[in-house]
């Protein structure tokens, strides 16, 4: 392991050398969180670099009114909180992504459990040290990040071209490429528990929206929600595989 308390079966160090380990597990503590217990403000995350090790963490931003907007929710081997330099200072990130990568950023984000977590979390500059010295984790926590970008990236595209009822649709299959699901005959449960409203965040429309769209899939036999949770149907894995 690296270090105790932080679980040897995480992507981000599968596989790579002892060396790399025991530098991993020098430079992050892990620490647990409960469900709805808040990880990081605005105000007191700076500074500060986490891994997800197990559970889902919700990272979003307040906006004019009290709304929360959703960034993005997060599973285990996904990094978050100041990873600006991150990206920044590797192939120039500030002028490939712009815009997108700042969303990622920890300055102006919330992040805040939404399952219980074991979170790894580490000062930032022992973190970078830590990847300059270890160039085979350096590679897998871009590529990481990068994965994350591309995501954002999409969401914008998304925004701007897809009516609501194709963004729900393209958001749940996304949860299911990212997350996985329990198969239920012609039927895909999805593992995370979601409300109308986040849903609505996560997407950048209402819960009033996201109601109205939900049930003129449902008719359509494509979406179900029940006690909080998602069920697609197969058919929308294999036209996602087909436009791609």
């Amino acid at each position: 392991m690296p270090a105790e308390g932080l679980p040897y079966d995480i992507e981000l160090w599968r596989n790579v050398s002892d060396a790399t380990l025991h530098a991993v597990g020098r430079a992050v503590v892990s620490r647990r969180y409960s469900v709805g217990e808040p990880i990081y403000t605005p105000a007191g995350g700076s500074g500060k670099v986490y891994i997800v090790l197990s559970g889902r963490v919700s990272v979003f931003r307040m906006l004019d009114g009290g709304k929360k907007m959703i960034i993005d929710v997060l599973g285990p081997n996904d990094i978050f909180g100041d990873i600006h330099k991150l990206l920044s200072g590797h192939g120039s990130g500030d002028q490939v992504y712009g815009a997108n990568m700042n969303r990622l950023n920890g300055d102006e984000n919330f992040a805040e459990a939404v399952s219980d977590c074991l979170i790894g979390v580490a000062n930032k500059e022992d973190f970078f040290v830590m990847l300059s010295n270890n160039p085979e984790m350096g590679v897998r926590v871009i590529e990481s990040l990068g994965r994350r970008l591309r995501v954002t990236e999409s969401k914008v595209k998304e925004m701007a071209m897809q009516n609501v009822g194709d963004r729900i649709v393209t958001e749940l299959v996304r949860m299911y490429l990212r997350y996985g699901a329990k198969r239920c005959g012609e039927w895909l449960l999805l593992e995370h528990k979601f409300t109308h409203e986040a849903l609505g965040n996560l997407i950048g429309v209402s819960r009033e929206a996201v109601t109205r769209n939900l049930a003129a899939l449902s008719r359509r036999g494509l979406v179900k929600h029940s006690k909080g949770y998602f069920r697609i149907h197969r058919s929308l894995i294999k036209k996602t595989d087909e436009n791609n």
